[in-house]
């Protein structure tokens, strides 16, 4: 896929296409996922001290009643000990979740294909009154875990659905 650029020096215009990256690799994690269209971008990297940090993904805003509306997808990663036991670590990142949870998954609905991940939908209502549904996948690797939560205004959930589960699904 291509993106185009263009800029301008001294008064003319200069046109180029860029490959587009759609797949994405946090290596503090490793995995990698897709993003689903040139809609999404990587927004910011963002350090929750030292052994924490947070990657952000943004899509093109939606229009909803003259608001933009702008998806994202956070993928939070932390270092687990060597000695943690990783299904517990697993049901304690779910157990902490503010939001209510309205199904869960396990690799055989389908959604996800990460084996050694859960995942489940959840609602929840923001500072400023707003409904969102998210997916999350909590996950774990050889010496991290990661919770990926994907968001939207539940008003646009429906034109975003898809491209969450096409994301979930393409986890390795």
């Amino acid at each position: 896929m291509l993106r185009f650029i263009s800029f301008s020096f001294w008064g003319l215009l200069f046109v180029s296409y860029a490959p587009v990256k759609l797949t994405q690799t946090i290596k503090e994690a490793n995995i990698r996922f897709d993003l689903p269209s040139e809609e999404w971008f990587y927004a910011e990297k963002i350090k929750n001290g030292s052994k924490s940090l947070s990657y952000v993904y943004k899509r093109q805003p939606i229009e909803l009643d003259e608001e933009e509306i702008i998806p994202m997808i956070s993928i939070m990663v932390e270092e687990l000990a060597k000695d943690v036991d990783k299904d517990a670590y697993l049901k304690e990142l779910q157990a902490k979740t503010e939001y209510k949870i309205t199904e869960q998954f396990g690799i055989e609905s389908g959604k996800f294909t990460y084996s050694a991940a859960i995942c489940f939908k959840a609602t929840y209502i923001d500072v400023m009154h707003e409904h969102h549904t998210v997916y999350m996948l909590n996950g774990y690797s050889a010496r991290s875990g990661f919770q990926m939560i994907l968001d939207a205004n539940t008003d646009v959930m429906p034109q975003v659905e898809k491209e969450f589960l096409a994301v979930l699904k393409s986890v390795r």
